[in-house]
């Protein structure tokens, strides 16, 4: 999130704040951004806000106007210290942070009211005295706390609607947002936001074509890094996620997919990453489908699994299973899931089962399954039947990965 902001300020994409020091340098930055660690961008960014209140109520604006908060900074802001304070509002780290920069940063700090900033001065200031120095690990650690504690203060931000530049409008529901952030979490809406677009002018966004509570779950996202996930509802979320391109929502929907991925949910795992063209999921779901084939088997969604799938993890070397019993049995459910449709497929189906393979007490459970009592079936079973007794088989058409029935640990 904060590394995308990063490269919009550095493209100067959708700025609304300018600071500037008294040598006539001027830095660009997000007013959220600033405010989430600044206690003077905070008071600017709700002065603003009461402003454009006040100008709505006189129906003075119809249209979003970009109001820019302009800050001019007294003669003891350098540009080192102002630096280092916008370093940290979007690393949470100063690279710089030394002992000739030292003065300067926290002089800027102050006049900010930034006491993160300050805090991070005095350890450093601490760790000069004692000689010492933080290691990169301790560095990327601690920044990294420290931008948790900033997206929680821009969560607050929108929860409080300071700043809030754009509402949003799906079926009835109004949501109150910040550009910049959804502009960093979706690629549809940096679009929207960024390029010209109508939109961009609108104070108001109507997307006549999401569901309320699918929206809401992303914007979440977007403000608090987390996405609460059920099977109830990840594959509608993730639709959303892969139309609006949210980054961040899409990585947690498709690590939840793929973590969470069990016998009962791993066949519309495998469908949906195929609609999409997702090759890394697929391969995922299709293997835990061979890995847990008898479980899967047992489901209801086998039964609705289309032949041409079907026909594909039968042929495929890695199916694991306890035995080739397993397999015929699956098929037999399969079949008669829809007999009027799928008998045609048995003799296709039943090439893919390795017969040879069976002991006689399991070979003796197909030679009962009801299959046979249909129409036609009788000779394909005298088929399978020479086909159990033969010795004759190509060695590699048997390749089949069995799980074993008995395992046996030894303990030294």
């Amino acid at each position: 999130m904060f590394q995308t902001l990063q490269q919009l300020r550095d493209s100067s994409l959708l700025t609304d704040l300018t600071l500037s020091t008294e040598d006539g340098q001027r830095h660009h930055a997000h007013s959220p951004v600033l405010a989430a660690v600044s206690s003077l961008v905070h008071q600017r960014l709700q002065e603003r806000d009461e402003e454009m209140d006040k100008r709505r109520e006189r129906r003075d604006i119809d249209m979003y106007i970009k109001t820019v908060i302009s800050i001019s900074l007294g003669p003891e802001v350098g540009c080192v210290g102002l630096a280092g304070v916008l370093e940290f509002a979007y690393t949470g780290t100063i690279a710089a942070l030394n002992r000739e920069t030292l003065a300067q940063i926290q002089t800027a700090a102050t006049t900010l009211g930034v006491p993160r900033v300050l805090e991070l001065c005095s350890e450093e200031e601490e760790k000069m005295k004692r000689g010492e120095k933080k290691r990169a690990e301790e560095n990327k650690r601690s920044a990294e706390e420290q931008m948790k504690v900033s997206l929680q203060s821009i969560r607050q931000l929108w929860a409080e609607r300071v700043g809030c530049d754009v509402e949003l409008e799906v079926g009835g529901t109004s949501f109150h947002v910040h550009r910049v952030l959804l502009s960093a979490s979706s690629d549809y809406f940096r679009g929207m936001f960024t390029s010209g677009m109508k939109e961009s002018q609108q104070p108001c966004v109507a997307l006549p074509f999401l569901e309320a509570s699918e929206l809401e779950a992303l914007i979440d996202c977007s403000y608090s890094g987390s996405l609460p996930l059920c099977w109830g509802r990840v594959f509608e979320i993730t639709c959303i996620a892969f139309q609006l391109q949210f980054q961040p929502a899409l990585l947690l929907c498709l690590d939840f997919l793929e973590q969470e991925m069990d016998a009962h949910s791993c066949l519309d795992v495998a469908s949906f990453a195929e609609a999409y063209g997702i090759t890394e999921l697929l391969e995922v779901a299709n293997d835990f489908v061979l890995r847990h084939f008898q479980n899967v088997a047992a489901t209801p969604k086998f039964q609705d699994l289309p032949v041409k799938k079907l026909r594909k993890y039968l042929k495929s070397n890695s199916l694991f299973v306890p035995s080739e019993l397993v397999v015929f049995k699956a098929v037999v459910v399969w079949i008669e899931a829809c007999p009027s449709q799928r008998l045609k497929f048995t003799k296709e189906l039943v090439k893919n089962i390795h017969f040879p393979l069976m002991t006689f007490t399991e070979f003796s459970e197909v030679k009962t399954a009801k299959l046979w009592t249909e129409c036609n079936m009788k000779h394909l079973y005298m088929t399978i039947l020479e086909d159990f007794r033969s010795y004759h088989v190509t060695p590699w058409s048997l390749c089949r990965v069995y799980q074993p029935k008995d395992s046996l640990v030894l303990a030294l």
